[in-house]
């Protein structure tokens, strides 16, 4: 009778918890195996038979199989159970135990994965159609790891010496572009990751550092801390040293430069006199071209005019009347402010009369006031022409 997934399996029928019986019955998940007795799902059987695991690959057994959940007696052929690997016998959760004897064996997977041997007994056996879902100490690549390969790689993974764990990184300092040429990779640096770093350098006076974990990261940063404190105390002592400056500057070097400001003006002075007199000493007995004459006449006239005593007498003249003018209209204006308060007394009582006299002594002071306007115009015009005269 051929099985679910393969060819035909002549063997015994089994019961669901009791002893094997003479019957033929297809197997649900496995290979072909030979005709005998098989154990129960939770007993083992009480012939030499031939069966498959409940969800392996067949196997021929001379003694009791092993139950669903336990462990397998010592048998003297390979059986496979629900999850086990080649030459060893396991329980439905991977226990396993070694065989007394293990003959030559063909392999053959099972539902899940697992290879197991078949006896020589089985004849002309074909390996099942299902496909492998999980098997123990294989990878997803196909690669077989034991559990110590496995911790020695996740120990390589999170150890930052170790060349293969990623918390190694590169990063970069800054020594000059003079300098970067001669920078290599160090012993502990891959050549191949260390050149990918210097090609992404962000100038090219930088250089590739490579840091080994958080640890050398927090080296990093503690040192450049250390050197950000370092720039800053060598700040404040060159601000304190500007100050010093300043302060010597202020107190001493200003002071000294005010008294050379003041003597560079009397040599100034001194030179100019000496000037002159050398001049007027080198040209005694020359002959003056026109130039010199005309500034001559000019330098006269200027003196003349400077020293008229007629020009003090107007000047004295001129400072007189401005000074009558001025009194004269503090005269006025106390007039101006007696006669409002009269007005502002009596401005009930004004007649046709006082209006008119009001009128005459105003007509009087406009007249007088515009005499003033002129005088003052005239004064004016008198003095620009004194100053243009002693400008000149």
């Amino acid at each position: 009778m051929s099985t679910l997934f393969g060819g035909s399996q002549p063997q015994a029928n089994t019961s669901l918890f009791g002893n094997a019986t003479n019957a033929t019955k297809p197997s649900p998940f496995g290979a072909p195996a030979a005709t005998g007795q098989t154990g129960s799902l939770f007993g083992g059987t009480q012939n030499q038979a031939s069966t498959g695991a409940g969800f392996g690959a067949g196997a021929t057994q001379q003694q009791q199989p092993g139950s669903l959940f336990g462990q397998q007696p010592q048998q003297q052929q390979a059986t496979g159970g629900l999850f086990s690997g080649n030459q060893a016998q396991s329980s439905m959760f991977g226990g396993q135990q070694q065989q007394a004897q293990q003959q030559q064996q063909q392999p053959q997977q099972s539902q899940f994965g697992q290879t197991t041997m078949a006896t020589p007994q089985t004849q002309q056996q074909q390996p099942s159609l299902s496909s492998s879902l999980w098997s123990p100490g294989r990878a997803i690549t196909g690669v077989h790891r034991t559990v110590p390969m496995q911790v020695a790689i996740i120990k390589d993974k999170w150890d930052p010496p170790s060349s293969s764990s990623p918390f190694r990184a590169y990063l970069y300092n800054n020594v000059g572009e003079e300098a970067a040429p001669f920078y290599q990779p160090g012993p502990e640096d891959d050549e191949s990751k260390w050149e990918e770093a210097l090609r992404k350098r962000p100038g090219p006076g930088y250089v590739p550092v490579l840091v080994k974990g958080f640890w050398d990261l927090g080296k990093r940063a503690q040192r450049q801390r250390d050197f950000l404190t370092m720039m800053q105390s060598r700040l404040h002592e060159i601000n304190n040293c500007l100050t010093g400056l300043l302060s010597k500057h202020d107190l001493n070097i200003s002071v000294k430069i005010a008294d050379c400001r003041r003597k560079h003006i009397i040599l100034s002075k001194r030179c100019l006199a000496l000037a002159a007199k050398t001049q007027i000493l080198r040209n005694r007995g020359y002959a003056m071209d026109e130039a010199e004459e005309e500034l001559k006449k000019k330098l006269f006239e200027l003196e003349r005019h400077v020293f008229d005593p007629s020009l003090n007498g107007r000047a004295e003249e001129i400072w007189a009347r401005m000074l009558a003018i001025h009194e004269h209209s503090k005269r006025l204006q106390v007039e101006l402010d007696r006669a409002g308060v009269n007005v502002a007394q009596a401005e009930d009582d004004i007649d046709e009369q006082t209006l008119k006299t009001a009128k005459k002594i105003l007509d009087d002071y406009h007249s007088q006031i515009q005499h003033l306007q002129k005088e003052m115009e005239s004064i004016k015009s008198d003095f620009d022409e004194t100053e243009k005269a002693l400008r000149h």
